[in-house]
């Protein structure tokens, strides 16, 4: 038997519609604001971790979250976090709408999806969607356990007939957090059920892939090369092998198209590759082909966790006499995420992960490129990988 710890949002769902109806005329949906407030719930829920970390979380629907812990004493401290962090996020920063209730509960955990099976999982979550704003409850089992702790309880006119329920006067308790400030909170754009973010700028495309990557534990990206010169997309670069460096779980596949009338920066694009797929061998697979001078480009896309789709929209430059990232769409839809992904899946099949053969192959298509120029390009890989310094 495991803690178990469940949180309801009071009025979550209401509190969007109504919201997003007074605030019309700047035309803001309930997605939107589902959105932004589930990005506040999981930086408070990121911050409790750093207390007590749970040994399984769910994020159950718009407005009910799970967690299971080792010990009890794990949970009820994970629980005062939680409720801190939100108290803090009212009254220094006015979140008035975000109003937990919890519940902690006893037993073995059974899940069928996001039902819950088993009556301990059932009956905590009755009380933390019955209870009232910044409550919290000890259910059944959950009340011998908590006692032999020291947790404060006491009956709660919610259910002052219920002898299996106790009202934890969690307001006595030490904050484990004490002192910390309210969250800084950046609200990216995020995306609930098939809302669309348009970029209008190459830039803000970037900004949007890169804060998308790093939530994600999984993307498929087919697309072009870009400049190696350029900071923006070299920023790119440096935040993708950093991630793919890190300690979080990733995978990332890339078929990449090489322009041949684009020389230069087809070559630093296969070079830069070629090397991630040797040093990132168990979380980065590329495969490339060449385009001939004057066939028209295919455009970008990115996949996300199956049901995020990034895609790159272009617009022709006159300074550097090709279409470039100008901006982009990003919607959420696992039905249209699953439509790129069978069809991307499809030419990586047909393409096949780079070989050395292959790399020779692509190699002797790009005619024209000197010895010297080769050289530059590969002092900027090496410099981007981090192998020789600026």
């Amino acid at each position: 038997m495991v803690p178990i710890l469940i949180m309801e949002l009071r009025g979550f769902s209401q509190s969007a519609t109504d919201l997003a109806r007074e605030l019309e005329s700047l035309e803001v949906t309930p997605e939107r604001v589902r959105a932004s407030g589930i990005e506040v719930v999981s930086q408070i829920i990121e911050k409790a971790k750093e207390v007590s970390s749970p040994s399984q979380s769910m994020h159950l629907g718009g407005d009910t979250w799970y967690w299971n812990f080792q010990e009890m004493g794990e949970a009820y401290q994970f629980a005062l976090a939680l409720l801190n962090g939100f108290k803090r996020s009212a009254l220094e920063q006015g979140l008035y709408y975000l109003k937990p209730s919890m519940a902690i509960g006893f037993g073995d955990p059974k899940f069928d999806g996001p039902r819950f099976l088993d009556d301990a999982s059932i009956e905590t979550y009755k009380k933390a969607d019955g209870g009232r704003s910044y409550t919290l409850f000890a259910v059944e089992n959950a009340i011998a356990e908590l006692a032999t702790i020291g947790v404060p309880m006491a009956p709660h006119p919610k259910f002052s007939d219920d002898p299996n329920v106790r009202h934890i006067v969690w307001t006595k308790e030490p904050d484990p957090q004490s002192g910390e400030p309210a969250l800084e909170i950046s609200l990216p754009k995020l995306l609930l059920d098939s809302e669309v973010i348009y970029s209008e700028t190459a830039s803000g495309a970037l900004a949007n892939i890169v804060r998308q990557q790093e939530r994600s534990g999984s993307a498929l990206v087919f697309g072009g090369p870009g400049s190696l010169d350029d900071p923006v997309f070299r920023s790119y670069i440096s935040n993708t092998i950093a991630l793919l460096r890190s300690e979080k779980e990733v995978s990332l596949t890339v078929i990449s198209y090489l322009p041949l009338n684009e020389i230069q920066s087809s070559y630093a694009w296969l070079e830069l590759c070629r090397q991630m797929q040797i040093e990132f061998s168990d979380s980065f697979a590329f495969s490339a082909f060449a385009i001939p001078k004057g066939q028209l480009r295919p455009f970008s896309y990115h996949i996300y966790d199956h049901e995020t789709v990034h895609i790159g929209l272009r617009a022709y430059s006159p300074q550097k006499g090709t279409p470039t990232l100008s901006s982009s769409i990003m919607l959420k839809n696992a039905k249209i995420a699953e439509r790129f992904e069978t069809e991307f899946m499809e030419h990586y099949r047909s393409l096949g992960q780079l070989s050395d053969k292959k790399y020779a192959e692509l190699l002797g298509e790009m005619e024209g490129i000197s010895n010297s120029e080769k050289n530059r390009v590969l002092k900027s890989v090496n410099e981007i990988l981090g192998r020789i310094s600026h």
